[in-house]
This record gives C-alpha cells, sequence and structure tokens, in this order.
C-alpha cells in the first residue's frame, strides 16, 4: 500500500464494512490503528463514498499487514 504523512502506513483500502473488522483484528492485535473514510457503510455496496483506508504506524505496517493476509487465508 503506501506511506502517509506523519509515520503512518495505508495497510488497507476497500469496503467499509471489512475495514471495520480489520480494525477490530488489529486493535485485538494492540496495533493502534485508524480509520478513515467518509462515513458509515453504504446502503448499497459498492459505491466510492463506501471507501476506507486503515493506517497503522510504520514500526508496525509488516505485522499489520501479516495479520491482514493470515485473517483472509483464514476465511
Amino acid at each position: 500500500m503506501s506511506e502517509k504523512e506523519g509515520g503512518w502506513a495505508e495497510v488497507y483500502r476497500g469496503s467499509a464494512l471489512a475495514a471495520d473488522l480489520i480494525l477490530a483484528i488489529l486493535e485485538a492485535s494492540q496495533i493502534p490503528a485508524e480509520r478513515l473514510g467518509l462515513g458509515g457503510n453504504a446502503v448499497f455496496g459498492g459505491l466510492a463514498f463506501e471507501l476506507c483506508s486503515i493506517l497503522v504506524p510504520l514500526a508496525q505496517a509488516s505485522a499489520a499487514r501479516h495479520l491482514i493476509e493470515s485473517a483472509a487465508e483464514a476465511t
């Protein structure tokens, strides 16, 4: 993904629902994370304003990406 100003890295970009699940996984693993988006879950999935990003500190980006990949493989 990409690096943002201030020492944060984007580890996910996609639907708001998936972003909420990823945020919960990261927080349960003691990785600080921020969810960026325009609002709550959209009524109709796939609309542009439903897109969200998850940012984590650069120092923990690798661990966060590994957790996200592991969770995706488990489903």
